[in-house]
């Protein structure tokens, strides 16, 4: 008789497959239940041990995206705590076409406030922002100039979470050459590059 084979890849959904691991054949670990912790019914604890916590990837049918590491996660919220009063930020450009985006693809904000959710904090868009979910209030700036980066504030506040800015190290701005209020992005050919490598 044919043995079955089963396999260690367990099907999430249509778009997403969850890779897991496991150290030992009882047959719960064979079964491999999604529903449950890893290792959770193991019989052979004893023998083996406790399972290690690893790392677990998402992957989509173009290979493309995977779920937040330990490491990614505390990197993220170490930037989070960094942004303060008086940083810059950056987000991607919108309301421009695709030629003008690939030439200046970021736009810039000045934050005045890093804050967390009450549950009735609104974003951009009016929608509201997740109790305790962290989110910036910042003064918005409009591009001057595209080719010298420069780039004004417009009179607006508003508030962005930290999934619409980009995850970048400090933003450098400095003097324009023009006399209208402008500052220019010092950091324009990081931010340029971070866009156009994914």
């Amino acid at each position: 008789m044919e043995k079955t084979r089963i396999s260690r890849k367990i099907i999430r959904s249509p778009c997403l497959s969850l890779l897991r691991h496991r150290r030992c054949a009882c047959d719960p670990c064979l079964l491999d239940d999604p529903s449950k912790k890893l290792g959770a019914d193991c019989l052979l604890k004893k023998d083996v041990g406790e399972f290690k916590q690893m790392e677990v990837k998402w992957k989509n049918p173009t290979g493309m995206g995977q779920r937040t590491t330990r490491d990614q996660k505390n990197i993220r919220t170490a930037w989070v705590e960094r942004i303060k009063k008086d940083m810059f930020v950056a987000l991607e450009r919108t309301d421009v076409d695709g030629q003008t985006k690939t030439a200046m693809p970021y736009k810039i904000c000045e934050v005045i406030d890093n804050k967390k959710s009450n549950g009735q904090d609104k974003d951009f868009e009016n929608n509201k922002i997740k109790i305790n979910k962290s989110f910036v209030v910042v003064k918005v700036y409009v591009v001057k100039n595209e080719e010298q980066h420069s780039f004004r504030p417009n009179g607006e506040t508003t508030n962005y979470t930290f999934d619409d800015l980009w995850n970048t190290e400090r933003i450098e701005m400095g003097p324009s050459s023009s006399s209208d209020g402008s500052t220019r992005c010092l950091s324009h050919d990081n931010l340029y590059a971070l866009y156009h490598s994914h």
